[in-house]
């Protein structure tokens, strides 16, 4: 059988007969489209319309030109009305934007700069994307071999930070962007005085020395270590010059703190309370809550 001697011309070679010399020059020089735009409508690859530019001797823009050109064509597609219509109203993530105006997510977003549309909080895009979606792995499980792998891949692996220090000015930095508004989790300054007061560094500072000077010990049932509180003796609210006294505090476990403030409820708590309490349990008696 003998080997036939057709040969089978190049995709790009058999496409230039549907690109007319007039139509390309049309298009490219008198409607002064980009050629993306070109290649879109002649249903070719851009790179396909750059060719038979230089064929038909078509002079090409510089990147100049072009950069400038592909902006005023994509503002005149990307038209104000349209363009909040389906951000606002219909709540469209940018990406399903860029996807239909065939343009990326920059040039949209500098199209809303332009037409002063505001751009939404990361969390409302967030609840927008996944308002009808569930995650992939959702009412899946994984298989009892799939979480001893998954335990094993993860064993040995250190931290980035590991062995590592953040330098005085890092630290500086951190607690200055953690601060008040500068907060990811701020709300305005809503929470209430007494939970900052209760969180702040010189509360610490009063709980750690208290633990110290108790010796890690619970001044109630003598139990060393394990879960301690720190109680005030003087109730916090009523004696506002006594929340960080050293004498204030006294070192109870989380079972005692628990039983004394079930007996004594958690308010206007007393010196007199605490020390009927210690004696109740230094004797082995409790006593009911009436």
């Amino acid at each position: 059988m003998q080997k036939s001697n057709l040969k089978i011309l190049p995709i790009e070679i058999t496409k230039k007969l549907d690109l007319d010399k007039n139509v390309l020059y049309h298009l490219y020089i008198e409607e002064k489209k980009p050629s993306p735009e070109v290649a879109k409508i002649l249903n070719v690859s851009p790179a396909t319309i750059r060719k038979y530019l230089k064929e038909y001797n078509i002079p090409l823009r510089t990147k100049n030109e072009a950069a400038k050109l592909s902006h005023l064509f994509q503002k005149k597609i990307i038209e104000k009305e349209k363009l909040y219509r389906l951000y606002v109203e219909e709540k469209k993530s940018l990406s399903e934007i860029a996807k239909m105006f065939r343009v990326c997510i920059a040039t949209v977003l500098n199209r809303m700069k332009e037409f002063g549309i505001e751009r939404r909080a990361d969390s409302e895009a967030l609840k927008n994307r996944f308002k009808n979606e569930k995650a992939s792995f959702y009412g899946k499980h994984h298989s009892e071999e799939a979480k001893i792998k998954i335990s094993e891949a993860g064993k040995g692996r250190k931290s980035a930070m590991y062995g590592k220090h953040h330098s005085e000015e890092t630290k500086r930095k951190i607690s200055e962007a953690l601060k008040s508004e500068n907060a990811p989790g701020w709300k305005g300054g809503i929470t209430p005085e007494n939970d900052r007061i209760r969180a702040s560094l010189e509360m610490k500072l009063w709980k750690k020395a208290v633990l110290e000077r108790d010796n890690f010990t619970c001044q109630a049932c003598s139990k060393r270590g394990g879960k301690l509180h720190v109680h005030h003796i003087n109730n916090f609210a009523d004696f506002p010059e006594l929340r960080v006294a050293i004498d204030n505090g006294i070192t109870l476990c989380k079972k005692c703190h628990k039983e004394f403030h079930h007996l004594y409820g958690n308010k206007n708590n007393t010196k007199g309370q605490l020390e009927e309490f210690t004696n109740f349990v230094k004797y082995g008696v409790r006593k009911e809550k009436d």
